[in-house]
């Protein structure tokens, strides 16, 4: 499966919101610090359609986050790990209004009404959503952990690779089913 260049999720892209044409259809309006473009998807095909083409999916995703912040909901979800980008919903992913706003472009927020929340962007921008500040900032501290854990567990994988190997030689003789350690080697076994 391919991704048009223009509907990628980069580094650049700091929040994805829902916009419908004028015949009602949903689309998503990526914003970018550069500019905006016009996806010809709803917000929620777009986010799949970019861990596809990296190998996962909004299930999948969705799967590592609750693994590595507990339970929750609407979770936020890594889309690249590798160019640190992390998406965050405001509502639930399956609504036709959920704004997804991507962490590292979030500067402030502030107060907007009852239950908006004012958003300021990296690019010296605004963007209202549809939440309470609270309970904006309960989901991008959820989503700041997830990053944290992230970066720990990469951490810790890079640290665990690098230990150490042991040298050892396998051998499955005639009809038995499972290898075994050559006797010649096996006295070498560091336990």
């Amino acid at each position: 499966m391919g991704l048009e260049k223009q509907y990628a999720i980069k580094p650049d892209t700091m929040a994805i919101l829902p916009q419908h044409d004028e015949f009602g259809y949903l689309h998503t309006l990526m914003c970018h610090r550069q500019g905006t473009t016009v996806a010809d998807m709803s917000p929620f095909e777009l986010i799949e359609r970019n861990l596809q083409y990296l190998g996962s999916s909004i299930h999948g995703a969705t799967l590592s986050s609750k693994a590595l912040i507990g339970a929750s909901h609407r979770y936020p979800l890594v889309i690249n790990e590798e160019l640190d980008i992390i998406l965050m919903p405001c509502v639930s992913p399956k609504r036709h209004d959920c704004i997804w706003f991507s962490i590292r472009h979030i500067r402030k927020t502030e107060k907007h009404g009852a239950d908006e929340t004012l958003v300021h962007m990296s690019s010296g921008g605004t963007i209202i959503a549809n939440i309470s500040k609270l309970g904006f900032d309960t989901r991008l501290k959820k989503a700041y952990e997830l990053r944290y854990k992230t970066l720990t567990r990469k951490r810790e994988f890079v640290a665990l690779i690098n230990e150490p190997s042991e040298v050892y030689h396998l051998k499955k003789d005639g009809n038995r089913l499972n290898f075994e350690l050559s006797p010649s080697e096996e006295s070498k076994r560091i336990f």
